[in-house]
């Protein structure tokens, strides 16, 4: 784009050249200017001052060359005169392009300075929160131990506890994996798993609700594959959630394993109003906040199927959404093959 002014305003430069020589009465040298001046600029825009200086002195010596003059005199000081324009031209039009140039790699380097900024506060932001919720965790385990002996007020304080901990620390995987997945550190660690440990692995933060998820197997292969268990659970976790929050009161949750003989597919599904045709297609788009989940404030912050997708597609994956008024399904397809993610 700045090229193209740049080299727009040579072209207006080279045009007030040919209409001041056309007043002047010099019409057979007007052609001959605008000719010269034009690819002068080109190679300022390129090149810089030091380039529009060098294309400018050979215009220079073709001018003098062209009229049979070999040195300046007064008899062909007129001559000069016009074969100095491109000299200006050039240099004029090199020194806006090479300060444009700079310009532009200062703005690049601080958008780029900005990003890796960004990227290392959220990641030592989430690397900080996820160390006490560690120890939060093992208390609550302690704690459990010895649910016997707590009152049912001390129960409830304690499953209530564990229940927001899973949930920042859901909020803190999320962030992880944008950050990761931004900066290009996102890694996938396959190993061979049974694919429904990884449905169980999902299931257990979220809980009592996870009563109302009905599991099907629908698999006519079911054997172990090689997937990232753990970030395969943190997405199922999520659409699990998502379906919960989302659906008609205490309905019931469904969550399909099948495959066919190129994918392996999860599909959760609920039932309730569905998400509005108008923003279906931003549903993985990051901090997006649905009008139902806005006007019942909703807990959330709207990047959990954002990080779903982006688990998906680092599998090799594909994930989608259909939604009516009966309810809505997410299903994530998965290659059977893991040569075909790499």
């Amino acid at each position: 784009m700045q090229r193209a002014l740049t080299l727009l305003g040579a072209l207006f430069v080279a045009a007030a050249i040919v209409i001041a020589q056309l007043l002047a009465g010099q019409t057979e040298n007007a052609p001959i200017l605008l000719a010269l001046v034009v690819p002068v600029a080109i190679v300022a825009i390129d090149f810089g001052v030091f380039g529009g200086l060098v294309a400018s002195l050979l215009t220079v010596a073709i001018v003098l060359e062209w009229n049979n003059q070999s040195s300046v005199t007064l008899s062909n000081l007129d001559l000069f005169a016009r074969a100095i324009i491109p000299l200006a031209v050039g240099l004029v039009v090199g020194l806006v392009a090479e300060q444009a140039k700079q310009a532009e790699r200062r703005r690049a380097d601080a958008a780029i300075g900005a990003q890796r900024v960004k990227d290392e506060f959220f990641d030592s932001v989430s690397h900080e929160l996820r160390t006490p919720l560690t120890s939060i965790f093992g208390y609550v385990a302690l704690l459990r131990e010895s649910a016997a002996s707590l009152e049912p007020e001390q129960r409830r304080a304690v499953a209530a506890i564990e229940r927001n901990a899973h949930r920042q620390f859901t909020l803190v995987r999320d962030m992880l994996v944008l950050v990761h997945d931004d900066t290009g550190r996102l890694e996938v660690l396959r190993r061979t798993v049974d694919p429904i440990k990884i449905v169980n692995a999902a299931l257990k933060p979220i809980g009592k609700a996870a009563g109302r998820v009905s599991v099907s197997d629908q698999r006519t292969h079911p054997e172990p594959l090689s997937l990232d268990s753990d970030l395969l659970a943190q997405m199922l976790h999520n659409l699990l959630d998502n379906a919960i929050k989302f659906g008609r009161g205490d309905g019931a949750i469904f969550l399909q394993v099948r495959d066919t003989d190129e994918v392996l597919v999860f599909a959760v599904r609920n039932e309730g109003s569905g998400v509005p045709s108008s923003e279906q297609s931003q549903v993985f788009s990051r901090a997006f906040r649905g009008s139902q989940a806005v006007a019942a404030a909703t807990p959330g912050t709207g990047i959990g199927l954002t990080a779903a997708q982006v688990i998906a597609e680092a599998h090799g994956g594909t994930i989608r959404l259909e939604s009516t008024a009966a309810g809505t399904e997410v299903r994530v397809e998965l290659p059977l093959r893991p040569e075909i993610t790499a």
